[in-house]
C-alpha cells in the first residue's frame, strides 16, 4: 500500500472465455456454458517468476489435452437442464473437466494473509475468542446463557448481560425473534425462538419465551444498567 493507494492487492482471479446459453424448452429450462481458463495470480510476484501463479491449468494436462483435440478445449464444460414434470430427478447436472487445475504453493502469499488477519492486538484477539465461546454457549442452552447473564449481572459483572445481548442481536438480525437452542443431556437437540421487544432506539429491551421473561434497561452509553428475570 501506498499515500495515493492505501489498498492491498493480494491476488487476482482471471476466468477467460466465459459462453452461457439459456434455452426455453417444454420441459423446461437449459443452461449451458464453457469457460476457457481459470487463473489466479499474486498481484506483489512479478509476473513470470516462480511465485506469480497460485492457480491455474496443470500445464501437462493442457498441452495433452490440445494434442489430442488438434485445437484447445475448454478447461471446463457445465450443463443443467430441468427435466419434465412427474420424474423422479427434477434436474440434469452435467460437469466435464478437460484440463485439471493445480493450486501452486506461495509461502510468501500465505505470510502476507496471515499477516493481514493476525494485526488484531491480543485484547481484540481475546475478544473474538470470548464472542465465540458466548454463542457456542447460545447453541447449547440459550435460556440457561439469559439466567446465567443475570446472576453475573448482580454478582457486580454488568458486561455479561451486554455480551449475552450482542449474541441476541446478531441472531436476530433485527427483526422480533431470535433462535434458541437447548442440548438436553443424551444428546436431544430442542430448537424454538424467544421473542424480542425493542424500545424505540432498536435497542433489545425484552427477551420472552414460554418459560421465562427478562426485561433490560439501558444507560446513556448503551450499555445495560438494570436487569430484571422472571422464571417460571
Amino acid at each position: 500500500p501506498n499515500a495515493s493507494d492505501p489498498v492491498q492487492h493480494l491476488a487476482r482471479l482471471t476466468l477467460t472465455s466465459i459462453a452461457l446459453q439459456l434455452d426455453k424448452r417444454v420441459a423446461g429450462l437449459k443452461v449451458d456454458g464453457l469457460l476457457d481458463s481459470i487463473e489466479m495470480v499474486d498481484c506483489c510476484a512479478e509476473s513470470g517468476s516462480l511465485g506469480h501463479s497460485i492457480l491455474r491449468t496443470a500445464p501437462d494436462a493442457a498441452a495433452a489435452a490440445s494434442s489430442k483435440a488438434g485445437s484447445p478445449q475448454a478447461t471446463i464444460s457445465f450443463l443443467v437442464m430441468q427435466k419434465p414434470p412427474g420424474r423422479s430427478e427434477d434436474y440434469k447436472i452435467e460437469l466435464m473437466v478437460a484440463s485439471p487445475l493445480e493450486v501452486v504453493h506461495n509461502a510468501p502469499l500465505l505470510r502476507r494473509i496471515g499477516a493481514f488477519f493476525a494485526v488484531a492486538s491480543e485484547t481484540e484477539r481475546a475478544e473474538l475468542a470470548a464472542f465465540a465461546t458466548l454463542a457456542n454457549q447460545w447453541f447449547t442452552d440459550s435460556e440457561l446463557m439469559v439466567e446465567f447473564a443475570k446472576v453475573r449481572h448482580d454478582a457486580g459483572f454488568p458486561a455479561c448481560a451486554d455480551q449475552m445481548l450482542l449474541i441476541a442481536e446478531y441472531l436476530s438480525d433485527g427483526g422480533r425473534e431470535v433462535p434458541a437452542y437447548r442440548l438436553a443431556p443424551g444428546g436431544a437437540f430442542e430448537a424454538s425462538a424467544m421473542d424480542v421487544r425493542r424500545d424505540p432506539s432498536g435497542r433489545i429491551r425484552e427477551l420472552r419465551s414460554e418459560r421465562l421473561r427478562a426485561r433490560f434497561r439501558y444507560g446513556a452509553d448503551d450499555l445495560v444498567e438494570a436487569f430484571e428475570l422472571e422464571v417460571d
